[in-house]
C-alpha cells in the first residue's frame, strides 16, 4: 500500500510538471500575442492617419480640378493650388 502511494504520488508530481510546463509556454504564447496586437494597433492606426491623408488630398485636387479645366489654360493659380495640394 504504502509502495503504491509514493508510485501515485510521483505519477501526480509528473503530470503536475507537464500542467506546470504547459502554462508557462501558454503565459509566453500570450504575451507574444498581446505584444503583436500592440503592434498592429500602431501599425494600422499610422495606415489609417495616411488614408486620411491620401483622401484630403484626392478631395482637394477635385475642388481645383472643374475651375482649372474650364480655363482654356492653366492659370497659376490653378498650378499653385496644385502644388500646395501635392506637398501635403
Amino acid at each position: 500500500m504504502t509502495k503504491q502511494n509514493a508510485i501515485n504520488a510521483r505519477e501526480a508530481k509528473g503530470v503536475a510538471e507537464q500542467a506546470r510546463g504547459s502554462a508557462d509556454k501558454g503565459v509566453e504564447s500570450m504575451s507574444m500575442m498581446s505584444s503583436a496586437i500592440n503592434q498592429i494597433k500602431t501599425s494600422s492606426g499610422a495606415t489609417a492617419k495616411i488614408v486620411k491623408t491620401i483622401d484630403e488630398i484626392a478631395f482637394q485636387t477635385n475642388l481645383f480640378g472643374p475651375e482649372c479645366r474650364s480655363r482654356s489654360g492653366p492659370s497659376r493659380r490653378c498650378r499653385q493650388g496644385f502644388a500646395v495640394v501635392a506637398e501635403e
